[in-house]
């Protein structure tokens, strides 16, 4: 069982001296807890003890080693993955590919960042699921797989199948409907064997801007 860090002598010098190895929320905060820290040192007054409590949290925090950033991965050329999204981006208000491969237990969900997120017009990679269950895997930016830091340990095999997907997107969709029965796109149940073949149905097919016929399934 992990105990919190213990309020000492040192505690507010420690937090002072490393105030700047904190994020932004974190260093405002110990910012502010600093400043009140001075006054009642002024003033005579007592420290309170849940100030305290977390000026040891912060100033722990702020000394420990950060853990190196995972490695990120070049994806290749994004013109096939771009051309989805740009297709589809006229008729759904948010599409999402979903895509999935024998060597992983799970699937991904790519989506395109909106306007007000960090890294607006770069691809989160997430898992699939509901929004309360989804896992934030990274971002793709400028070619580029960037894996979040507690997904490191799912980094290589996401970024495999993010390159095979921008490599051949038709044949990774093929590969995801013949191996889970559900479209890439809107993760329902494919009907027909030109649907299972292509990976996607017929109403996505038009969506994404993608053929949806026997010949094409052939092909695939």
């Amino acid at each position: 069982m992990n105990t919190a860090p213990a309020f000492g002598p040192f505690t507010m010098q420690t937090l002072a001296a490393n105030l700047a190895n904190l994020g932004d929320k974190d260093r405002a905060f110990a910012s502010d807890l600093l400043k009140a820290w001075d006054q009642c040192q002024s003033k005579g007054w007592e420290y309170s003890p849940g100030r305290a409590k977390w000026a040891a949290i912060l100033a722990d925090r702020a000394t420990k080693p950060k853990a190196a950033a995972p490695e990120t991965a070049e994806i290749g050329s994004m013109k096939g993955i771009d051309a989805l999204f740009n297709a589809a981006g006229k008729k759904l208000q948010r599409p999402a590919i979903v895509l999935t491969a024998k060597d992983l237990d799970f699937a991904l969900r790519l989506t395109v960042a909106g306007k007000g997120s960090k890294a607006p017009g770069s691809i989160n990679v997430t898992t699939n699921g509901s929004f309360e269950q989804r896992e934030w895997l990274g971002r793709i930016s400028g070619g580029v797989f960037q894996p979040g830091f507690k997904a490191a340990d799912k980094a290589e095999p996401v970024a495999n199948l993010l390159k095979a997907f921008a490599a051949d997107p038709a044949g990774v969709a093929a590969a995801h409907g013949k191996l889970t029965g559900a479209c890439c796109f809107c993760n329902r149940s494919l009907k027909d064997s030109t649907s299972v073949a292509l990976g996607y149905g017929p109403v996505c097919a038009e969506n994404f801007g993608l053929p949806h016929s026997a010949q094409a399934a052939k092909a695939a």
